[in-house]
């Protein structure tokens, strides 16, 4: 927001405010990495480096200044210095000496833009079943790198429910604190504007939540009574109240974050209040003109239907909610002693099993939303923590529960010639072999299977070389 926010800047193209920005964070963070010595020339892990993401998405809308644009940021980035290659993904018309590479579910029949730059296939769109490893060619034909045969130890984690001294995991403890909204309910905020702002303008990143609230007064109640509430939002989400009463509550849909909200609601005469909360579940991160997308309930119209009432350029109060706070009132955190703060997520699954289609399950696969969330170990405390969870709609605490994540299995397969090394964590020893076999063994579901062949003395030889040493 911040970036957004600066005057004069516009994202993504050949804009002197946007290119200042981006080369200050580009020189930042390959200065950090030339001071941990993460470069290949250095002795490092990073053999090549990327500028730019999938720009061929947007280029279109852009035009030449988005070629221009591109251009010197290809420049900037070859001025860094790093002894690396560069690489531009989805983008044919990269420019010199950038490797344009390819994206996608399939990259078999991908050419780059450069008869001399390499065929790399960068991000392998995991959906589908697919098989795949990265080989390095010298003069098109010697191999000098394989993925497939790396000699790597891969850890297998496993859950396991938090104990107390000993004892068996006990269900957690909840009480409920509704939240206070007695003065946006009022009408009451911290501004006023006569007009209905854009969310992201006013909360500018503090709050995903914006309360528009205002007053309307009703002489006659004879065809005010029963009247519908109309509201059209940019979204994300809208909760509405009238009169210190809930009204209703809306989503938009994947395919269309613009929604209208229609609730019936009565009046009273006299002076009625209506209360609009607007929440965000996060900003748009592509597209051309992302940033320029507008969230809340930008413009409206508001009205009450079965009146000619229009609210939209009524005098509104606005009242953001700060992060740092816990709720939408600002509670503060500390008053309460909370040790942890684990928001609820809205978190659509994707199901891309089976045949591949372009257009396959781009929404209402039917899947499970977010089950697991991880919790730093440094957020907790030895003795007791606190967790809070904010609920818009209501729900059943009782399921939730904490587990600790641990290695369970220690595996790995080495080619014949090279060294395999199995190790522990935490100075703990090897206890068991599960499995061992040397000859041609499978893996089928993540879990190893005998082959046609092997040496009857695998198993023994491993056990001896393994069980109750670290490594």
């Amino acid at each position: 927001m911040w970036l957004h926010n600066m005057p004069g800047i516009q994202l993504r193209t050949d804009n002197t405010v946007y290119k200042n920005e981006m080369q200050i964070f580009t020189t930042k963070v390959v200065n950090l990495c030339k001071e941990a010595k993460l470069f290949a020339p250095q002795g490092g892990p990073i053999i090549m480096a990327q500028i730019e993401n999938e720009y061929g998405d947007v280029a279109g809308r852009y035009g030449e200044a988005g070629k221009s644009y591109i251009k010197w940021a290809a420049q900037m980035a070859v001025g860094q210095n790093i002894g690396v290659p560069w690489i531009m993904c989805k983008y044919s018309e990269a420019p010199q000496p950038m490797i344009n590479t390819c994206n996608g579910f399939y990259c078999d029949n991908f050419t780059p833009n450069n008869p001399k730059s390499p065929k790399m296939f960068t991000e392998n769109w995991l959906g589908w079943k697919v098989l795949f490893s990265c080989d390095i060619l010298e003069d098109s034909k010697k191999e000098v790198y394989n993925t497939a045969n790396i000699n790597a130890q891969t850890s297998v984690f496993f859950k396991k429910p938090i104990e107390v001294a000993g004892q068996p995991p006990s269900q957690l403890s909840w009480m409920w604190a509704p939240e206070v909204m007695k003065d946006t309910l009022q009408g009451k905020g911290t501004f006023k504007e006569s007009q209905l702002l854009e969310q992201k303008e006013v909360t500018v990143g503090v709050s995903d939540y914006l309360w528009y609230m205002t007053n309307v007064d009703i002489n006659d109640t004879s065809s005010w009574k029963n009247v519908t509430l109309q509201v059209n939002t940019n979204g994300h989400g809208l909760h509405a109240y009238v009169n210190w009463r809930y009204v209703g509550s809306q989503w938009g849909k994947y395919d269309g974050l613009r929604f209208v909200l229609s609730k019936p609601t009565s009046l009273k005469q006299g002076p009625n209040v209506v209360t609009l909360l607007s929440g965000t579940v996060g900003h748009a991160h592509h597209g051309a003109y992302f940033d320029l997308q507008t969230t809340g309930i930008v413009g409206g119209p508001v009205k009450l239907i079965g009146s000619k009432s229009n609210l939209s350029t009524s005098t509104w109060s606005y009242k953001a909610w700060a992060r740092d706070k816990l709720g939408l009132m600002g509670r503060a955190l500390d008053a309460i002693g909370l040790q942890c703060l684990l928001a609820t997520l809205v978190a659509v699954t994707r199901d891309y099993r089976g045949e591949y289609k372009p257009k396959k399950c781009a929404m209402n696969c039917g899947l499970p939303s977010q089950r697991w969330y991880h919790v730093p170990r440094s957020f907790l405390n030895n003795d007791v923590n606190k967790l809070v969870l904010f609920e818009e709609m209501g729900g059943n605490p009782e399921q939730v529960a904490f587990q600790t994540v641990t290695t369970g299995t220690v595996c790995g397969i080495g080619n014949e010639g090279s060294r395999l090394e199995l190790s522990c964590q935490g100075a703990r020893i090897i206890s068991e072999i599960q499995f061992s076999s040397y000859g041609d063994p499978r893996v089928e579901y993540g879990a190893f299977k005998k082959g046609t062949w092997e040496s009857l003395s695998s198993f023994s030889v491993v056990e001896r070389a393994c069980i109750g040493r670290e490594s």
